[in-house]
């Protein structure tokens, strides 16, 4: 999060998506408006995608290092090359969640990771997120792409048809429109993982969304659901510089998110 602070804390005093003068501190408040309801989330305006790695990267890392580690287990960590992949990845929380447990490994480790969203614009803070923390990581080297996930994603594949080990369904279920969609997103995956792999699913914490998730996963052949937790909530334990980092993104520190970790069998 240093480098983050470092090199993404500067915003730009013209709005990318009115291309009028714009008061930086006014774009943490297009940001928190971007999630309410009928709200518009432009990930194409350079300062919005600042504001989110600020205000959230930290906190939804940390949110996924429980169900991550439950994910290696002695053979995986052992491993050499580990395939990994999320779908709606975004800025990379999910390559650099995977990254840090691995860095508790004794072994050195290749980590092949796609990162795949229907924002295109995220690519370039993805690669050299994730590219910077495995350079401060003497264990991992790392080669990452960055893919767009296109309509309808229920046709989703690996592009070189090599499984994954680990897969993350990231906040993507309670977008989708009907059980149907869902639970044919959920097979495709399972075909993209290698057996024995893994799926993440992490999304709201609606308890009618979080039963609709828990049936149909519970009701999909060729898989086992070896942890889920309905209300994971936590800290990141990041100390956020100085008071314009508060004062001016209102940075997440705390987290509450519902997992379930799917082994393919």
């Amino acid at each position: 999060m240093t480098y983050v602070f470092d090199n993404y804390s500067e915003l730009a005093g013209i709005c990318q998506t009115t291309h009028e003068e714009v008061d930086p501190s006014e774009c943490a408040d297009c940001h928190r408006d971007a999630y309410r309801p009928n709200g518009a989330p432009d990930y194409t305006c350079d300062n919005f995608r600042r504001v989110y790695v600020i205000r959230y990267l930290a906190a939804h890392t940390a949110q996924l290092r429980a169900p991550v580690s439950r994910c290696f287990g002695e053979e995986e960590a052992e491993k050499a090359v580990i395939r990994g992949a999320s779908l709606g990845g975004g800025p990379g929380v999910e390559a650099i969640a995977l990254i840090n447990q691995l860095a508790n490994s004794e072994t050195n480790h290749t980590v092949v990771f796609h990162n795949f969203d229907r924002e295109r614009s995220w690519k370039s803070m993805y690669l050299d997120l994730v590219e910077k923390l495995a350079e401060n990581t003497e264990s991992i080297s790392v080669s990452p792409e960055f893919h767009e996930l296109n309509s309808p994603i229920v046709r989703f594949k690996p592009p070189d048809l090599k499984p994954y080990d680990i897969m993350f369904i990231s906040w993507i279920l309670s977008e989708l429109d009907d059980q149907e969609t869902r639970s044919r997103l959920l097979a495709q995956s399972l075909l993209a993982v290698c057996d024995r792999g893994y799926i993440i699913i992490a999304d709201r914490t609606e308890q009618t969304l979080n039963s609709e998730i828990s049936r149909f996963a519970e009701g999909t052949a060729g898989c086992d659901i070896v942890d889920c937790e309905l209300q994971h909530a936590g800290n990141c334990h990041i100390d956020f510089p100085g008071e314009a980092i508060w004062d001016v993104f209102g940075p997440k520190a705390s987290y509450t998110t519902a997992y379930w970790v799917l082994q393919k069998v």
